[in-house]
């Protein structure tokens, strides 16, 4: 009797762990239960139920990408975009084995869902600053995962110009002078490279110390020097190129001055001289004239 009353004890746990629903089955049919499918791709998504979202899902909400566990399989072709303001944009977000919802989030109100193994990003024209897309997949057996689609949005210059720094008019030789070069609604600005130049001579590339501004805007650079004589007559002018990296255009977007000649001036203290020697030159002369006058006139 001993004997069945030990077999009984040891059985006994197994007997309440098989009668004992398993909490994480549960929560699995609970959250990704199948929507209809009427609802798979609707063009225009709402908010995600609040069936949906458990609080282990609500970081899928913010904009850092997420990989609990290690085992995050989505894939978003292509990774880095590079697109020009008001043109297109297409992402395709694709997951090897489903597990649960997936779907883009652009803002926490715009939101598309699919049961699906990929769903497409697509916008016809581009007309927002600052967008973070991001592909997720919500899943209780190998956990949420989140991309975010890396994108960067451009927008040439309106306008570059230059001219002096408070200056109109001719330059002093051996003074101090700025250039100022005006790059209007430019974006993004912490990608522009502007380069003066003197003729076909480079005086220097300035960058701007902005490092995070996403929308278009209005950038002044600026290059001091001291006026030569030999710049008497020489064109300065500066170039605007927007570096976009290997996934922009193939080639940089560039866009020039117009051209500022440089008109030089004596300084002051050279004028002076100058019209010593004249008045000099003056004063010797008369004296030559009088000395032949006496010479020649009176002596009549």
């Amino acid at each position: 009797m001993c004997v069945c009353i030990w077999l009984a004890m040891l059985l006994l746990p197994s007997a309440l762990d098989a009668a004992t629903p398993h909490p994480a089955s549960t929560l699995s049919q609970l959250h990704f239960q199948p929507p209809n499918p009427s609802s798979l791709r609707p063009s225009v998504s709402p908010a995600l139920p609040s069936s949906l979202l458990s609080p282990s899902h609500s970081s899928l909400l913010q904009g850092q990408d997420i990989n609990s566990k290690q085992q995050c399989t989505l894939m978003i072709s292509p990774s880095e975009l590079v697109v020009r303001f008001g043109d297109p944009l297409f992402a395709n977000c694709s997951i090897k084995m489903m597990e649960g919802p997936l779907g883009w989030l652009v803002e926490p109100d715009k939101q598309e869902v699919t049961m699906d193994r990929y769903l497409v990003f697509n916008i016809t024209s581009l007309t927002e600053w600052g967008l973070k897309p991001k592909c997720f997949v919500m899943s209780d057996q190998s956990g949420d995962c989140s991309s975010v689609l890396h994108l960067t949005v451009y927008k040439p210059p309106d306008e570059v110009s230059i001219s002096f720094v408070n200056h109109t008019g001719p330059l002093l030789e051996g003074h101090p002078y700025t250039l100022q070069c005006r790059v209007q609604e430019v974006a993004p600005v912490q990608n522009l490279t502007v380069t003066f130049y003197k003729g076909d001579t480079m005086l220097g590339p300035v960058q701007s110390s902005r490092n995070s501004v996403e929308a278009p805007v209005t950038e002044t650079f600026t290059f001091s020097f001291n006026f030569s004589r030999e710049d008497d007559g020489v064109q300065y002018w500066c170039e605007a190129k927007l570096n976009l990296g290997p996934h922009g255009p193939a080639l940089p977007l560039v866009m020039q001055s117009q051209t500022l000649k440089a008109i030089s001036l004596r300084a002051k203290g050279t004028s002076n001289a100058n019209s010593g020697h004249f008045i000099q030159s003056f004063l010797l002369l008369s004296i030559q004239l009088i000395y032949w006058v006496s010479n020649h006139v009176c002596s009549m």
